[in-house]
């Protein structure tokens, strides 16, 4: 696979995830803020944080940039979403909601949906 095939594949797939968490990021709000929505969201953040992870070093500075900016975000984001779930067992219905004061960099994931759709 060429440095070409693989930055397409990864630009698909993060926003893919993009998407997933778009979606998920709904059901929570709609579904009262539960913890059972905020583990989805976890999950989809968890993939995306890992996915960014992996080729955070692949690519050439227009990327990295904008990696790096959303490993920022995963990363605060995921250490707050721990913290509160280790204060206690949360039932699936429980409220499960805490304060993020880096917020979700949708500068750079246009970015990255930019560029792939310029692939396209």
């Amino acid at each position: 696979m060429n440095e070409l095939q693989e930055q397409e594949g990864f630009l698909k797939k993060i926003i893919e995830i993009f998407n997933q968490s778009s979606v998920a990021y709904r059901h929570y709000l709609d579904g009262e803020k539960t913890y059972r929505y905020a583990q989805e969201l976890k999950s989809i953040n968890g993939n995306a944080l890992e996915l960014l992870m992996h080729f955070r070093a692949r690519f050439g500075p227009d990327i990295q940039s904008a990696i790096e900016s959303l490993i920022k975000h995963y990363t605060a984001w995921s250490l707050q979403w721990e913290k509160l779930d280790a204060e206690k067992e949360f039932r699936p219905d429980e409220q499960f909601v805490f304060a993020n004061d880096v917020r979700f960099p949708r500068e750079a994931a246009r970015h990255l949906e930019t560029m792939y759709e310029q692939l396209g």
